[in-house]
């Protein structure tokens, strides 16, 4: 099962590459994915998926090009295209697959792909920014994800009544950093 999961694997990342190639768009390996690379020279024996990354203005170029061109077999999964998604990032998905996560949750086989911003280089504003991101990023996700402690659960869904969009929103607002 975990050899069909992979193959579906990477049928989407060659579907990224070309799209990437294309359009010359940079993109590296992460997490994981770059860890089992570099040790095992492939998939590392307890990851179970493939992590990319891109920096800001890449990530968004290649959201932007996936509307248009990415092959019908496949799809993008993203806050901006889907209000009840909790993560703060993208997965390319394959159609009509199925792939159980660690989670529990069942959903189609994807690749991960993260952006990453620059930084400022005034600390202070930095560490504000870090700490709003990371206050955003917990409400999306409990608002999503039903937590252990119900009561934690529905106070956020309680407080935090507007729908995940706006958090996704102004989360990218305060990691976004183009300088």
């Amino acid at each position: 099962m975990m050899e069909e999961i992979r193959r579906i694997q990477l049928e989407v990342l060659n579907e990224i590459k070309r799209i990437a190639k294309k359009h010359q768009i940079s993109y590296f390996l992460d997490g994981g994915t770059l860890l089992g690379a570099i040790v095992y020279g492939g998939y590392g024996p307890y990851d179970d998926d493939i992590d990319i990354g891109m920096v800001r203005n890449d990530y968004e170029r290649f959201f932007e090009i996936c509307k248009k061109e990415l092959h019908p077999a496949f799809y993008v999964d993203e806050a901006r295209l889907n209000d009840d998604y909790h993560l703060v990032f993208m997965k390319v998905k394959k159609k009509g697959t199925t792939y159980l996560e660690k989670n529990g949750w069942s959903s189609e086989v994807f690749v991960d792909i993260f952006p990453y911003d620059f930084i400022s280089d005034n600390l202070l504003e930095f560490k504000v920014k870090k700490f709003i991101a990371r206050q955003l990023k917990t409400i999306i996700i409990i608002k999503k994800v039903p937590v252990l402690r119900k009561k934690r659960w529905l106070l956020i869904k309680t407080l935090f009544f507007r729908r995940n969009s706006y958090y996704q929103q102004e989360y990218r607002k305060w990691v976004e950093y183009k300088k």
